[in-house]
């Protein structure tokens, strides 16, 4: 056995966490994924093999909660040395070696409710946070998502417990070892009356995938790591199904068009694209495809496969797979297999059509399809497909098409109408070409669609006569396909934001996330007054509507889940914006919270309206948000959001002496927000040229002071600064800046020159196309605008956006 690791975070390793008394309790704790189990015990260290592993303990008797992938079979004293005693463990089922865990700690548990699961479901964490009753949810959520994919699986998982452990230092995201499931704080500590909306969601999608593993990972393992996206492909599909069934508010199975698809197309056409199915053979080569392509495009691809075999046939395919290779070590064609068994017994598939010939041309090349719809004469459409990227391939797809139209605009269900064969790539379709037709139905099928010149108006006005007619994730993907086409040179920009005239008419969450994503660039590089008020006369009356509907004052009862999390960030692009319907609500609550000091502001909103408080009432609304946050205790989460207010004022003074506070240290901001509040007055365009400036006079005491002598905290500035920074004039002052203080950087010159080249492209991108965007909405205001306006708050969002399971292993 190796000895504990005190300098980096894996194998077996030492963590800790500060008691209530200030004092530092260790904890021994592991991570072994993906090849660290031979840094601990001599192992063929490879996924595909299994093993039984029969587990002992030596630990001093002080340690009472030593944990491991099963259950304690007894704990004795150690008659070789007092004080010391041994906790032995029942044998485990056959796992994977990356998957062995073991804690050995003082830490506290919550456990959920007896008759949710079978098994004893906790969570473990520090007393402190079991003392706030932060661990309570994860355990209850973890075992109503147990027995949710016990029902949906029909496995009868084998388990003799379930333990998810809250770990400080933890090198993961998340970790799902057998019965023993590890997590970074942010992943499974949720405190009520404090978390977020937001939050919440994403604590219990990181559950749900963790406990997705223990089928698609654990039970049934990828036999080596270039298929690692039957394990992360699958856990995070199912991890969407699993919220879906236990927390259907937050409506995650329309939640993933935007968390996994449509960001993962995004990575397919980058520079860090490559097939699901990796080439993977030394350890750096399989931490490097730990990515977006093998978890949220496996997750879309396999989203496209049970919609075209259907959810039953799916399930199905899925059930079998799982009976039959459980303990083993899979490939991609075992998974195949099974569902081509379930997709025949259906007639699910084309004669003489498998799965695998499907499936292959999805999972062994890079990239995805663009689909074309071209009008062919009065009575026909032609339906076509080509390389959307990668054009160094020829290989095409297996694409399923869907298809509505005006005089049949719904489905009954995804099952394709036609397919494009990868050898025969275009199709024709029996349509009125006077009425407006659209394939692939709410983006079912992992690919874009571009409609002809004369198809596009089509949809464009029906979207403005009624949008309802087109579902929401169909709107939702149209928006998003035209603004990337428009990006990548398919179409013109103004192509894209002619969609958007109809934005007054929408309420759905997943239409106003890519609303909120393609306009967050053009927005955050508006200088002008003139380019704000362009984006703000143009944009905040469509905002409105949707406010207005789902409601602007709190409600408890209503305001959760998607919903919850929609109202907040309208919320902050309203008040971002500076729409008096926002900026007034946050000026009525400032007055009663003025009157009364024990208001509190709602928490998921918080953020939005304390920065419209600062933003909009100069010195005294600055003062009086520094005074709640000094009064504010460190561990409440609230203090943190005063602190970002702070960097929302428009007031060039104010902001100069919250920079000067910075570097003061009897001043009342707590060292460790010192570098944060720099950030912060970065993002906000009033302060943007005062921190360049702060830069050049305050370097070397920025370094003596915030970075012990380190530069590194001139590199986090800069790094923010990269962010919002779009004028050649202000790049001129950072180059400048840079070169006369370069002997001073070291080590983060290569950061450095990474944030100009950001900057660079920055530039050319409000060029290419923020200008034009700013210039038709400009010239598209509706003339019927009755809204009135108070001056634009700082040009970044401070809401919190849920995060996905990017790094979540």
């Amino acid at each position: 056995m190796a000895a504990i690791n005190t300098n980096s975070l894996d194998g077996l390793y030492l963590s800790n966490y500060t008691d209530t008394d200030e004092t530092i309790k260790r904890i021994a704790t592991t991570q072994m994924q993906a090849y660290h189990a031979r840094q601990l015990f001599p192992c063929f260290d490879e996924p595909g093999l299994k093993a039984v592993f029969n587990l002992k303990i030596i630990h001093k008797t002080n340690y009472t909660t030593v944990l491991g992938n099963s259950d304690v079979a007894n704990v004795t004293e150690f008659a070789d040395l007092e004080g010391w005693s041994v906790t032995t463990f029942n044998p485990t089922v056959p796992m994977a070696t990356y998957l062995f865990a073991m804690v050995v700690s003082d830490l506290e548990y919550a456990e959920a409710d007896g008759g949710l699961f079978k098994v004893p479901v906790r969570t473990y964490a520090p007393p402190p946070v079991v003392a706030r009753n932060g661990a309570t949810y994860s355990a209850d959520i973890a075992a109503k998502m147990l027995a949710y994919f016990d029902t949906y699986f029909a496995t009868d998982y084998p388990m003799q417990k379930m333990d998810s452990v809250h770990i400080p230092h933890f090198s993961a995201g998340a970790m799902e070892n057998w019965g023993l499931n590890i997590y970074r704080e942010a992943y499974i500590i949720y405190y009520p009356g404090e978390s977020l909306e937001s939050y919440k969601n994403l604590l219990t999608s990181v559950v749900s995938h963790e406990l997705a593993h223990q089928n698609f990972g654990n039970l049934v393992t990828c036999k080596w790591w270039n298929e690692l996206w039957l394990n992360e492909g699958f856990a995070t599909y199912i991890s969407y199904l699993g919220v879906d069934g236990v927390r259907p508010e937050f409506r995650h199975r329309e939640w993933i068009l935007n968390d996994a698809f449509q960001y993962s197309m995004r990575v397919d056409v980058s520079a860090r694209s490559h097939p699901i199915v990796n080439d993977a053979v030394t350890p750096d080569e399989v931490d490097s495809y730990f990515t977006g392509i093998t978890y949220e495009k496996g997750g879309s691809v396999n989203r496209m496969t049970e919609k075209f075999l259907s959810e039953a046939t799916y399930k199905k395919g899925l059930q079998y797979y799982l009976h039959n290779m459980s303990y083993q070590g899979v490939v991609s064609d075992d998974l195949f297999h099974y569902l081509n068994v379930a997709a025949q017994e259906d007639d699910r598939l084309p004669a003489g059509v498998t799965v695998k010939m499907i499936l292959d041309s999805w999972t062994l090349q890079k990239s995805h399809p663009l689909v074309r719809v071209s009008a062919e004469g009065p009575n026909s459409v032609y339906i076509s497909q080509e390389r959307y990227a990668d054009p160094a391939s020829v290989d095409l797809w297996w694409v399923p098409v869907t298809v509505v139209t005006q005089d049949a605009p719904s489905l009954e269900n995804w099952v394709p109408k036609l397919w494009l064969e990868r050898d025969v790539p275009i199709k024709s379709v029996v349509h009125d070409t006077s009425k407006w037709i659209m394939i692939n139905q709410d983006a079912t099928g992992y690919y874009r669609v571009l409609y002809d010149e004369g198809l596009t108006p089509l949809i464009a006005d029906q979207l403005r006569r009624n949008a309802s007619v087109i579902t929401p994730l169909s709107r939702s993907q149209l928006l998003d396909d035209y603004f990337n086409l428009a990006y990548r040179g398919n179409v013109e920009i103004e192509a894209a934001l002619e969609f958007t005239k109809y934005l007054e008419q929408e309420d759905h969450f997943t239409v106003w996330e890519v609303i909120f994503t393609q306009l967050r660039q053009a927005y955050n590089f508006a200088q002008t007054e003139d380019e704000h008020s362009a984006i703000r006369n143009y944009l905040a009356p469509k905002i409105r509507p949707a406010l207005e509907k789902i409601g602007l004052e709190q409600n408890n009862n209503v305001h959760i889940g998607a919903l919850g999390i929609l109202r907040t960030k309208l919320i902050d692009w309203s008040c971002a914006l500076g729409d008096s319907f926002c900026v007034d609500y946050a000026n009525k609550l400032y007055t009663e919270w003025g009157q009364d000091v024990n208001k509190i502001l709602p928490i998921d909103i918080q953020a939005s309206i304390t920065c419209a408080i600062v933003a909009n009432n100069g010195q005294a609304g600055f003062d009086f948000m520094m005074a709640k946050y000094i009064a504010t205790p460190m561990q409440n989460p609230s203090k943190v959001r005063y602190l970002n207010a702070l960097g929302c004022s428009r007031d060039a003074g104010v902001l100069q002496t919250l920079l000067g506070m910075t570097l003061d240290t009897n001043s009342q901001l707590v060292r460790s927000h010192a570098l944060s509040v720099i950030q912060r007055v970065a993002m906000n365009k009033q302060g943007r040229r005062l921190v360049i400036q702060f830069l050049k006079d305050q370097v070397d005491r920025i370094i003596s002071i915030l970075g012990s002598g380190s530069p590194s905290p001139v590199s986090s500035i800069l790094s923010s600064l990269s962010s919002y920074v779009s004028t050649q004039e202000e790049l001129d002052e950072v180059l400048k800046f840079v070169a006369d203080h370069a002997a001073k950087f070291g080590v983060i010159n290569g950061s450095i020159n990474s944030y100009l080249t950001t900057i660079r492209s920055n530039i050319a991108w409000k060029v290419t196309f923020g200008k034009p965007i700013i210039s038709w909405m400009g010239e598209n205001v509706s003339i019927n605008n009755s809204a009135s306006y108070a001056n634009p708050s700082l040009a970044v969002f401070v809401s919190l956006v849920t995060a996905v399971l990017r790094c979540v292993n």
